[in-house]
């Protein structure tokens, strides 16, 4: 084994050498922003960059290298029709580009006041300069060109010092740029492609033995760090890491991609993807009625993984290369499956090439290809009893049992060695099928074998979709982020609609239902709160204008209060929000579409969102206080534009799903996941569903909501599924059962270990989860990145501890019955695991937020955020121990080798916990 002082050198070599002081290069199309974020620097086309996301990966920690080429205009370029006829100086045939005239004054101009500074407005960090060498392709005046290249380039710098030039080759130009140059780039030293060709081949011993002298020269004399590229075909990637290695041996930082750069690529840390594509097909509705979206995208999340959603009915299956993309396809289609042998021959030739398995639920495409590649057959089978003649323990039977019908369940069956069989059913003339197995290829959960039907007409799992997942797709055991934990505590919101804020109260006196939930729970009660309203209902141009004097007066007073943060559920609450992209659609039930404020017969987007913010910002918001939050009404289904909105309000969105199940009638298959990608945006799911599904859509029994503890139970153990949020409308507060059953939730949730937020910091991490890469080196680190507001891991693997020397970014973990929990301190972290509990000072829970976290010798530095009275608590100190924290000095309670600090109220700021030596 490695010495502790070998070990932390190299971990170290990997945290300032590795992703955080290299290079990536993508030329692709659907930037995957999330993977590129490992690395403290990515080249992108910038005509690549065009939804929200990707653009708004400008602003994060990686900073965005804009390609550019400087000698070298290609026909497909965007700004060729705008380059004059007399710039161009020659042809380049392999790329179907015209060679510049760097020495151009003209050509100067245009560069930098067309191309370049557009890039700057735009948000870019720096240049990626590329055909450097061209002008050698004209056949004279090398010299003149070089020259005026350089002068160029030295333009660029004095306009722009702070942008970060990266140059490929332009060796003969080097003595004269490379005082203004950050980086050198090189192509091929060991694996080449040739583009006219588009053909592969390793380059010979000479040209390898040139070029790293040309390489070293310019290390040595220019002190510049010096990245290569080399190129391998997706087919051929599993090469990748040892050519990495190859290249890194010679000190120069590697990348390893395919020819046009359109494959995620790697250096000595490799992309570990989260995605899994999940593709259906539905000719009406979209993501959120499909099964991935309802039944499977929870158990991936679980897994620390996501979905990406595509619907064959109107998307293209992805044609471009897969690798590090993906960890996998996941297939789920009903007996109308289009197209299926072109779904087939893309199974083949993109999965199967980028070395991909996939996991069918449902039905099978039954093209002779697909079940070639699979090693099935069909059977033609006449409907016939088909009883169970082996099942795999722990993985058929879940949550219900296997129950063959009467008809052929699935007329498949194996005939290849290598798949195996998890389920096998025999009719009385020993004929089998195989509804559920695994191969090399992936796996089939098919027809009522993986999800049936049950008793009250509910869904459940036949297969372990856990098992099924991990197996079918070759899951890696990854450290999984965690949007329900939070410094090893559970997080807890609260989040009130404003519906019926202006109905009667039957308490005595029959106050307004909103005054029963100021005076009883949001000042009853110390957790955070986000409290909205419905415009609509409180303004004096309302459909209330008699109550509304007193509505105003409550809604103010709720928002004065200090663990309140402020929401808007709308100006008139709409109910489908489908008929604010399309009017003319019909979604009136007999009931309307909102609620009949007067004057106001349509809904108007701009008018629902950002009016409705604006008049609680102006009219009823203390000056301290603004809106964060938008809470949907309805059907609680926009669409991307309309979540769009609210982002570029800044405003967190949530609402929507359907998460109420029971203990009695749980399944995985009806846990909703965090949120729905939206074209880039993403819509933020409330944790659990609200007391109107759990009242019989307000009916009786009032005291229904006392139910959605077994729910918070259900989603809380054996697997910490879901944060615990309660979540209801202002007119609770006009029943008394529904009084009392709210008292009996928030008294549960109190009772609870928990790590109390505000909606809007729960929807921060929810939008992590989404955002958060993972990628692994090849001493074994995780590198973790772009996790946003996000800072929890869950590892389980129970024989694995953060190595807390070796790691960084990690202030600490805690062992639940539901999982070790590890606490992230910053949104870039390095984690090294160790089978040895850590000696070293560590955090354990806190029920707030932990802003950085540095232990030393004889101090822990920290900042820290909570917004309720809680305990700190960490393990392995010594000594006679206290908090510092501005002018307070909080001393330590020891718990055996734990200290616990008290918090009694609301705490902010940098803090420092000292220890004597008295041990």
């Amino acid at each position: 084994m490695l010495s502790t002082l070998l070990r932390c050198i190299l971990l170290w070599l990997f945290a300032v050498g590795g992703a955080s002081a290299s290079t990536a290069f993508f030329y692709g199309q659907k930037v995957p922003v999330d993977q590129l974020s490992l690395y403290s620097r990515a080249v992108v086309l910038p005509e690549n960059l065009d939804t929200p996301e990707e653009r708004n990966w400008l602003n994060g920690d990686t900073a965005v290298i804009a390609y550019l080429s400087l000698g070298e205009v290609a026909e497909n370029a965007h700004h060729f029709k705008r380059v004059k006829p007399h710039w161009k100086i020659a042809f380049n045939a392999n790329w179907q580009s015209h060679v510049m005239d760097v020495a151009s004054p003209e050509w100067h101009r245009f560069v930098i006041e067309e191309l370049v500074a557009p890039l700057v407005r735009q948000g870019y960090r720096g240049l990626f300069l590329d055909t450097l060498d061209s002008y050698l392709l004209a056949d004279a005046r090398a010299e003149h060109y070089g020259e005026g290249l350089a002068r160029l380039i030295h333009k660029i710098h004095a306009r722009w010092p702070e942008l970060y030039l990266i140059a490929n080759r332009g060796f003969e130009i080097m003595p004269q740029v490379a005082p203004v140059i950050d980086e050198l780039v090189a192509e091929s030293l060991f694996s080449r492609f040739d583009a006219g060709r588009d053909s592969y081949g390793d380059t010979t011993e000479e040209q390898q033995a040139w070029l790293i002298a040309r390489l070293k020269e310019i290390r040595e004399h220019h002190r510049l760090p010096i990245t290569v590229i080399d190129y391998l075909p997706e087919s051929q990637f599993e090469r990748a890491a040892a050519l990495a290695e190859r290249i890194a041996a010679l000190g120069f930082n590697p990348w390893i991609t395919n020819g046009h750069l359109t494959l995620l690529g790697r250096n000595r840390v490799v992309p570990i993807p989260r995605r899994i594509l999940a593709i259906y097909h539905d000719r009406d509705r979209g993501t959120y009625y499909s099964r991935p979206h309802q039944s499977l995208a929870s158990t991936a999340e679980y897994l620390g993984y996501q979905l990406d959603y595509l619907n064959l009915h109107h998307q293209m299956l992805p044609d471009y290369p897969l690798t590090n993309r993906y960890a996998g396809v996941a297939l789920w289609l009903g007996e109308d499956i289009p197209h299926s042998a072109q779904l087939c021959r893309w199974l083949e030739r993109r999965v199967g090439g980028a070395g991909l398995r996939v996991a069918i639920f449902g039905n099978l495409p039954n093209d002779p290809s697909c079940l070639q590649r699979m090693g099935l057959e069909s059977i033609a089978a006449q409907p016939r009893k088909f009883a169970v003649a082996q099942a795999r323990p722990q993985a058929i039977g879940y949550e219900t049992k296997a129950r063959p019908r009467l008809n052929a369940p699935v007329p498949f069956r194996s005939v290849s060695g290598e798949n195996r069989p998890w389920l096998i059913l025999r009719d009385s003339e020993g004929m089998e099928v195989h509804p559920v197995l695994t191969g090399p290829w992936g796996g089939m959960a098919l027809g009522q074998f993986a999800l049936d039907t049950g008793a009250g007409n509910m869904s459940y799992w036949v297969v372990n979709p856990e098992l099924f997942l991990r197996e079918s797709l070759a899951l890696e055991d990854i450290p999984a982020p965690d949007f329900t934990t939070e410094n090893g505590l559970q997080i807890a919101t609260v989040h009130i609609d404003g519906d019926g804020l202006v109905s009667r109260s039957n308490l005595p006196g029959k106050p307004l239902a909103g005054q029963v939930i100021l005076d009883q729970f949001i000042r009853g009660y110390d957790l955070p709160t986000t409290v909205s309203v419905i415009e609509g209902e409180v303004s004096p141009a309302g459909v209330y204008p008699q109550q509304s004097p007193q509505a105003i007066a409550i809604a103010r007073a709720a928002f004065r209060e200090p663990n309140v943060e402020l929401a808007s559920h709308s100006f008139s609450h709409p109910y489908f929000w489908e008929v604010l992209d399309n009017p003319t659609v019909d979604k009136d039930l007999g009931y309307g579409t909102h609620l009949p404020v007067p004057g106001y017969e349509t809904p108007q987007l701009e008018r629902e969102v950002l009016g409705s913010v604006s008049y609680i910002n102006g009219e009823l918001a203390p000056p301290e206080k603004r809106v964060r939050v938008f809470l949907w009404s309805g059907d609680a289904l926009p669409s991307a534009k309309t979540v769009r909105m609210t982002r570029e309000a800044g405003l967190f969105n949530v609402n929507g799903a359907d998460n109420r199940v029971l203990r009695s009638s749980f399944s995985l298959s009806r846990v909703w996941p965090v949120g729905r990608p939206l074209d880039g945006e993403y819509q933020i799911y409330a944790p659990v569903m609200n007391e109107n599904v759990y009242t019989n859509l307000w009916q009786g029994p009032y005291y229904g909501y006392r139910n959605v503890i077994d729910t918070f139970r259900a989603l809380s153990a054996p697997r910490r599924l879901k944060p615990l949020g309660i979540y209801y409308h202002f007119y609770s507060g006009s029943e008394k059962a529904a009084v009392r059953a709210l008292h009996q939730v928030y008294r549960y949730v109190q009772g609870q270990p928990i790590n109390p937020m505000y909606l809007s910091d729960y929807a921060k991490r929810a939008r992590g989860f989404y955002s958060l890469a993972l990628g692994r080196d090849t001493v074994g680190n995780w590198h973790i990145a772009n996790t946003g507001a996000l800072r929890t891991l869950r590892i389980d693997d129970r024989s694995l501890y953060p190595d807390m020397d070796a790691s960084r970014g990690i202030a600490g973990y805690l062992d639940t019955d539901a999982g070790r929990y590890l606490h992230l301190s910053a949104a870039r972290a390095l984690l090294t695991t160790t089978g040895s509990q850590p000696a070293q000072p560590h955090l354990v829970q806190f029920g707030g937020r932990i802003h950085s976290w540095e232990a030393g010798d004889n101090a822990i530095e920290l900042a820290l955020q909570t917004e309720m009275a809680t305990r700190l608590t960490v393990a392995q100190l010594r000594g006679e121990c206290a908090l510092h924290i501005g002018d307070d000095l909080v001393p330590a309670v020891s718990e055996g080798y734990r200290h616990a600090f008290a918090l009694d109220k609301p705490t902010a700021g940098a803090a420092r916990i000292v220890c004597s030596n008295s041990e």
